[in-house]
């Protein structure tokens, strides 16, 4: 089987170009642990134990914020750009 040009993906070459694929994932802190729970609001951090199942709500670019299909892997990263802007007040 052949493949045509247009039909293979566009993989970048620019590190700056490159999505930084993240999942948003559901973690339990446990029934009734409001201490674990308060901790993770304040900080933002949970510990989990080793070898924890979690739950991967989504897949997305943690710069330009593109959900990850096969089409969003040939796009370049918008996201980087944002990020080396200089913004002016």
């Amino acid at each position: 089987m052949q493949t045509k040009m247009d039909e293979r993906p566009v993989v970048p070459t620019d590190d700056a170009a490159a999505h930084v694929w993240v999942g948003a994932a559901l973690v339990g802190m446990g029934q009734g642990e409001t201490r674990r729970a308060e901790h993770a609001a304040r900080t933002g951090r949970h510990v989990l134990l080793a070898r924890t199942r979690i739950e991967v709500l989504e897949v997305y670019c943690s710069r330009c914020r593109i959900h990850y299909s096969e089409r969003a892997c040939t796009r370049p990263c918008t996201g980087a750009l944002l990020t080396t802007s200089v913004h002016l007040h």
